[in-house]
C-alpha cells in the first residue's frame, strides 16, 4: 500500500480533479461518465470552492485517489460548506482514505468560521452512510 498525503486541492488542476472523479464514480450506482466541459459546469454550478476542498494523493507518484470537494455559501444566515462529491478510486477503497479526508477537510471548515456542512448520500450506499453518521452527521 502507497503511502497517501492529504493536500488542498486550491493549487490542482481541473483536468486531474475531474480525472479522479471519473475513476472514483465509474462503478457508482448511478452512471456519471462526463466530459471535462460537463464536469467543470457541474462544477461552478454546485460552488466549487477549491481552498476548503481536499484530494488524497499517493506518495511518490501523487496521483490523486481520492476527495471531498466542497462548495461554500450562506444558507439559512450560517456560513455552510456543503459537500459536491466525495470519493475513492475503486483500488483504494477500504483503506481509511475518507475518513481521514474527512478528519482533515473538517479541521479546515473550523478554521473558516464554517458553521455547518450538508451531505447528501443515497441510502443504498450503506458504507458512506456509515460514515457520515459516524463523523456527526445526521
Amino acid at each position: 500500500m502507497k503511502e497517501i498525503n492529504p493536500i488542498l486541492l486550491e493549487n490542482i488542476d481541473i483536468q486531474v480533479i475531474h480525472r479522479a472523479f471519473q475513476e472514483a464514480f465509474s462503478d457508482y450506482a448511478v452512471k456519471l461518465p462526463m466530459l471535462l466541459e460537463n464536469f467543470q459546469t457541474m462544477m461552478k454550478r454546485r460552488g466549487f470552492t477549491p481552498d476548503i476542498s481536499i484530494g488524497a494523493f499517493t506518495e511518490p507518484d501523487q496521483d490523486l485517489v481520492g476527495f471531498v470537494l466542497n462548495g461554500l455559501r450562506h444558507w439559512q444566515g450560517k456560513l455552510t460548506a456543503y459537500d459536491t462529491g466525495t470519493g475513492v478510486s475503486p483500488a483504494y477503497r477500504k483503506q481509511g482514505i475518507t475518513s481521514r479526508l474527512f478528519d482533515e477537510v473538517l479541521d479546515v471548515l473550523k478554521q473558516r468560521g464554517v458553521e455547518q456542512y450538508l451531505l447528501e448520500v443515497l441510502k443504498s450506499n450503506e458504507v458512506a452512510f456509515e460514515l457520515y453518521k459516524k463523523k456527526g452527521s445526521r
